[in-house]
């Protein structure tokens, strides 16, 4: 008896995982890999407004960018996200992550029913607030130290807390 109830246990946890919780993070950013690489891949979902996923963004559609890789951000966008990376450097009485820039190709946001992109992420403390381009978006909790967001739209993401 006690085996099978180990094992309907095993069975609901491994079933309960989601893709979230496979994302390798780097300093709380989902690593992705684009065009073709090896390694882990993150897949967002795009939401209706009653909540419910609509399509799933693959990771070749994706990319991050850090101040490393600052060069290849759209130039439009380039100094915005500077400015964002000098800001953060003089926060007080919050922690601030590294701001980073989401790219999503285009033609997510035109789908029909579009509401927002499931962004996850993991944060440690109190107060978590994400933005976007400067807009804070709606954060929801998954579990502890781990996050989501509602994207509303992609650019310069900052993260911080209390």
């Amino acid at each position: 008896m006690k085996r099978i109830v180990t094992l309907v246990l095993v069975v609901v946890l491994v079933l309960s995982l989601s893709i979230a919780a496979f994302a390798e993070y780097t300093n709380g950013v989902p690593a992705i890999v684009v065009n073709g690489g090896s390694g882990p891949s993150l897949l967002l979902g795009v939401y209706n407004s009653a909540n419910k996923k609509i399509t799933v963004i693959p990771g070749e559609d994706i990319a991050i960018y850090t101040i490393k890789s600052a060069s290849e951000i759209p130039w439009e966008d380039q100094d915005a996200f500077l400015k964002a990376c000098e800001e953060t450097g003089s926060t007080k009485d919050k922690t601030v992550r590294a701001p980073f820039y989401l790219w999503i190709r285009e033609g997510y946001k035109e789908l029909d029913g579009f509401a927002y992109v499931r962004y996850p992420f993991t944060c440690v403390g109190k107060n978590v607030k994400l933005t976007v381009n400067g807009k804070e978006m709606e954060v929801c909790p998954i579990s502890e130290n781990s996050w989501f967001a509602k994207l509303t739209e992609f650019g310069t993401i900052v993260i911080s807390s209390d």
